[in-house]
C-alpha cells in the first residue's frame, strides 16, 4: 500500500525503528570510530541520544506535538559529537513542521533540508566525509524524487541508497578514514538510523526489529589503524548554557579557539555545547558571563583510547577525584577518575577538570553563597562501568569513604545494574592522600599480573594501615560547609585552637588532636608519625596542601629525617576537599 502523507504516529515509531537499528550496531560503530578522535564511542554516544529522545518523547497523531517532543529530549540527552549533530538536525526538522498533522513527501524533504542547514549551522568548522555528508546526499535525494515519487516507500528506498553511496564516499574525503581503513563511524550510524526508519515505512508494523544477524556480533573482526598521536585536544566536553537571549553564533566564536569540534545547537534560553579541547575551565571562563553552566560532562578522551586499543592492564582501575594522585601517575597507570561535582550558585563544575585549584580558592573567598559539593551520579557510573566491561575483564572500583560521601553507593548501585560484568566496588575508608596511596599501590599490582582476587586481598590490608593527618588552619571554612556546629565552632575560636583531622577505621573524620599555632599543628603530626614509624616502617608517603605549596616542600623537608625519604609525591587536593579544610591546609598520608 503506498504511503502518501506521513503522521506523528508513523514519525515516531518510524524513528524507534531507526534507534532500535543503531543499538542494534553499537558496538562496531565504537570500534570503527577514528574521527574525530578514535575513543571508541560514537556508537554509545549515538544509540545513547537516541535512547534519550525516545523515552523523552511520546506517540501523537501531529507530527508537530512528535516532532517538538524529539527535539526537547534529543538535545536535553545528546552526547558525542554526532550525537548533537543529530540533535541540531532533530530540532531544525521540528521547526519547519510546526502547526502540521501529517507532512505529504514534499513537505518532508522541506523538513529534512531544514534540519541539515541547522545540524551545519550548529558546526563552527563543519567537515564533510562525516554525518553532515550523509545528511546532506539524504536530503538532496529526497528533494529531486519527491516530485516523481509520491509514495514515502519508494522515496525513502530511493533516498537511502543515496545516503549508502555518500557514506562509501567518507574515506575519500577524510585521510584519517583512509589510513584506517573505514567510513566515518556517525555517518554510518546514520544510515543505521535511515535503514530502521525505511524498514517501518516499508513493512509497517510497530514492534518488528529488522531481522539478520547484529554488527555487534562480529565487530571484533574489524581492526581500523589507529594512533593516539591523532588526540591533539584531551577532553570531549559537553554542557548546558542557560541564560537570556543567548546565540549560538556567538557563543561559537567566544569557544572556538579554546579547542575544535565545535557544536552549539538550542535556544534562546539554553543551548547544548560540545567542544574537544586540552583546557576545560577555560571554556568556563569565558562562558560565566552569559548565563549558568550545567550538567557538564567531559570524557578524558586520552583514556577512552587506552582502553580501547591500549591497555596496560586487563583489569580496569576506577577511583573519584577525591584521589589526589598527581597527572602523570594516573597517566602511567591509565587509572579512571570519575568527577565530584562542584556548584557554585547555579553554576556546576566537575572537580579538578573544569576548575583549577586557584580558580577554586578564588571564587571561594568571593563568592556570597559557599561551593556545595555532591557525589557524582549514578548513570556517570553506570556509562564507564559498560564501556570499561567492554574492553577490560573486570573492573576494581574504589572510593572515598561511603561515612563522608554518597560516592560509593552511587558506584555500588551502577555496578549491581550492570549484571553481566564483573565489578568489585571497594569502600576505602579514606580519602584524598591515604586514598592515592591505596589506589597507586592498586594500580602498581594489576601492571604486574595480579588476579581481581588478589588485588582485593591486597587492598583491605592497605586500607587498615592507611593513615592521614590534616591542619586546618581556620575553622570558617568547616564552619561555612556545615561540617562542624555552629557552637562548636564558636567555643573553638574563643579558644583559638586549631584541630588536627583524620580519618578514624570507621572512615569517619574526627579530631585527633590540637594546638594553638600552626608550628604547635605540624610538632604534633610529626610525633604521631614517628611513633607509628617505629612500630611499623612507612614505605610511601604523600604530602599536599590547599594552596600552600612552598609550606607543604617545608613539611616534607621535616619527614625526611623522620621517615628516612622524600616524599613520593607533593601535589594540590582537590577542590572538593579543599573547600573543606580551608586555604593554607597540609596533608600528610602514610602507608
Amino acid at each position: 500500500m503506498k504511503i502518501k502523507r506521513i503522521d506523528g504516529e508513523k514519525l515516531y515509531f518510524a524513528f524507534l525503528h531507526g534507534s532500535r537499528e543503531v543499538e542494534r550496531n553499537r558496538k562496531m560503530l565504537d570500534r570503527i570510530n577514528v574521527f574525530p578522535v578514535p575513543d571508541g564511542d560514537t556508537g554509545t554516544n549515538l544509540a545513547a541520544t537516541l535512547n534519550s529522545t525516545m523515552l523523552g518523547s511520546s506517540n501523537n497523531p501531529s507530527i508537530a506535538a512528535v516532532s517538538k517532543g524529539f527535539a526537547d529530549a534529543a538535545l536535553a540527552g545528546s552526547r558525542g559529537n554526532s550525537g548533537i549533530i543529530l540533535a541540531q538536525f532533530i530540532r531544525g526538522l521540528s521547526e519547519a513542521v510546526q502547526d502540521k498533522e501529517a507532512l505529504t513527501a514534499r513537505e518532508f524533504a522541506h523538513a529534512v533540508k531544514s534540519g541539515v542547514d541547522r545540524a551545519y549551522h550548529a558546526l563552527s568548522k563543519p567537515v564533510e566525509g562525516t554525518i553532515l555528508t550523509v545528511m546532506k546526499a539524504w536530503s538532496n535525494a529526497l528533494h529531486a524524487g519527491h516530485e516523481k515519487m509520491s509514495d514515502f516507500n519508494e522515496l525513502m528506498h530511493h533516498s537511502l541508497e543515496s545516503a549508502k553511496k555518500a557514506l562509501k564516499e567518507t574515506p575519500k574525503q577524510l585521510k584519517k578514514l583512509e589510513e584506517a581503513g573505514v567510513v566515518d563511524a556517525g555517518a554510518q550510524g546514520f544510515v543505521h538510523f535511515l535503514e530502521g526508519i525505511t524498514h517501518f515505512v516499508k513493512h509497517g508494523k510497530k514492534t518488528e526489529a529488522l531481522s539478520g544477524k547484529s554488527a555487534n556480533e562480529n565487530f571484533e573482526d574489524i581492526h581500523p589503524v589507529v594512533s593516539g598521536e591523532s588526540i591533539t585536544q584531551r577532553y570531549c566536553c559537553e554542557m548546558f548554557l542557560s541564560g537570556q537571549k543567548l546565540k549560538s553564533e556567538v557563543v561559537q566564536m567566544l569557544i572556538e579557539d579554546l579547542g575544535d569540534s565545535v557544536v552549539v545547537s538550542g535556544t534562546a534560553e539554553r543551548l547544548k555545547l560540545h567542544i574537544h579541547t586540552n583546557d576545560p575551565s577555560k571554556i568556563y571562563e569565558r562562558l560565566e558571563p552569559l548565563g549558568a553552566v550545567q550538567v557538564p560532562k567531559i570524557d578524558d578522551m586520552k583514556r577512552q583510547f587506552e582502553a580501547v586499543h591500549r591497555r596496560a592492564a586487563r583489569i580496569a582501575l576506577v577511583t573519584d577525584t577525591s584521589c589526589d594522585l598527581p597527572m602523570e601517575v594516573l597517566d602511567r597507570y591509565q587509572i579512571h577518575t570519575v568527577p565530584l561535582h562542584i556548584n557554585f550558585g547555579q553554576t556546576e563544575y566537575l572537580d579538578k577538570v573544569a576548575i583549577t585549584p586557584d580558580q577554586f580558592y578564588s571564587k571561594v573567598e568571593t563568592a556570597l553563597d559557599f561551593p556545595k559539593t555532591s557525589q557524582p551520579a549514578v548513570q556517570q557510573f553506570a556509562t564507564l562501568y559498560r564501556f570499561l566491561a567492554e574492553n577490560y575483564d573486570s573492573i576494581l572500583s574504589i572510593h572515598l569513604s561511603a561515612a563522608m560521601s554518597g560516592t560509593f553507593q552511587a558506584a555500588k548501585t551502577a555496578a549491581e545494574s550492570l549484571n553481566d560484568a564483573k565489578i568489585s566496588v571497594i569502600d576505602s575508608r579514606n580519602l584524598s592522600l591515604s586514598l592515592a596511596l591505596i589506589v597507586e599501590r592498586l594500580a602498581r599490582i594489576l601492571q604486574e599480573g595480579f588476579t581481581h582476587q588478589d588485588a582485593l586481598d591486597r587492598a583491605a590490608g592497605w586500607i587498615q594501615d592507611a593513615r592521614v593527618y590534616v591542619t586546618v588552619p581556620t575553622l570558617k571554612y568547616l564552619l561555612r560547609g556545615g561540617r562542624i556546629s555552629h557552637l562548636k565552632g564558636i567555643i573553638a575560636r574563643a579558644a583559638h585552637l586549631k584541630p588536627i583531622i583524620s580519618i578514624d577505621e570507621s572512615g569517619k573524620a574526627s579530631m585527633i588532636g590540637k594546638a594553638f599555632n600552626h608550628e604547635g599543628q605540624i610538632k604534633k603530626i610529626l610525633g604521631l608519625i614517628q611513633e607509628r614509624h617505629g612500630r611499623q616502617p612507612v614505605e610511601n608517603y604523600i604530602v599536599a596542601s590547599a594552596g600552600a605549596r612552598e609550606k607543604a616542600l617545608e613539611l616534607e623537608d621535616r619527614l625526611i629525617p623522620v621517615i628516612g625519604k622524600r616524599a613520593d609525591h607533593i601535589v594540590e587536593v582537590s577542590p572538593a576537599i579543599g573547600s573543606h579544610a580551608g586555604i593554607g591546609a597540609l596533608a600528610v598520608a602514610i602507608l
